[in-house]
């Protein structure tokens, strides 16, 4: 061999190894997928305790009544096994059912994430079912919920703040 042949050949092999040892063994542990922190729930802001106004209303042939306001101290929670829902109970009592969706002491609408409400199953039951509110800087939350039929509706006014 000569020594331009000997040359090239330990300047090949040279070439060759160099990405092996310009390799380096990670030794980072590997990340176990199923072991991962849960994300945050975009609801999880608006939860906390907060102080409940509200009061019954009653339209009945043109004329509008309200009953006596009703302060209680309640939660807001999110709704397990569900991905937007939230669990708000305003008022103290047995919780009512309009259509499968509980209504007059506790609400479980749909939250989107600019803080407007939803509830769908509530709405779905009746032509005259009403919901709206949503929440003011998530600490303040507004709701007007109602149902009714054949010339008279009724249903509540909730303001719930929250509890420093």
């Amino acid at each position: 061999m000569t020594s331009m042949n000997h040359f090239k050949y330990i300047l090949y092999t040279l070439l060759l190894l160099l990405p092996i040892w310009g390799c380096q063994l990670d030794d980072s542990p590997t990340i176990d997928p199923t072991n991962l922190p849960p994300s945050i729930d975009f609801r999880t802001p608006y939860c906390g305790d907060f102080a409940f106004t509200s009061y019954h209303w009653t339209f009945i042939m043109g004329n509008q009544y309200y009953r006596d306001t009703v302060n209680f101290v309640g939660t807001i929670a999110v709704l397990e096994g569900t991905d937007s829902s939230l669990s708000i109970r305003y008022r103290a009592g047995t919780i009512t059912y309009n259509c499968g969706a509980p209504w007059l002491t506790v609400i479980t609408p749909k939250l989107n994430a600019g803080g407007i409400l939803q509830y769908p199953s509530f709405l779905t039951c009746s032509n005259h079912a009403s919901f709206e509110g949503g929440f003011d800087r998530k600490d303040t939350l507004d709701v007007k919920i109602g149902d009714g039929g054949l010339g008279s509706q009724g249903g509540h006014i909730i303001r719930g703040v929250r509890i420093l």
